[in-house]
């Protein structure tokens, strides 16, 4: 298993599976972080479908 940096909290952390899309939480602050990039490894924050969905845009 390869270590990464957890984007909120900066702990070392193990990334079980190292392939783009997987989703897992910190084990020191439990946010939901997703693999973004295999080489080298990135991580970023996960967000939910839902999130995204709630944008509005208003009209000019």
């Amino acid at each position: 298993m390869e270590k990464a940096k957890c984007p909120l909290c900066e702990a070392d952390i193990k990334v079980p599976m190292k392939k783009i899309g997987y989703e897992f939480s910190c084990p020191e602050c439990n946010e939901r972080i997703v693999v973004k990039q295999i080489n080298p490894l990135v991580l970023d924050f996960a967000t939910d479908e839902d999130e995204e969905e709630d944008i509005k845009f208003e009209k000019m």
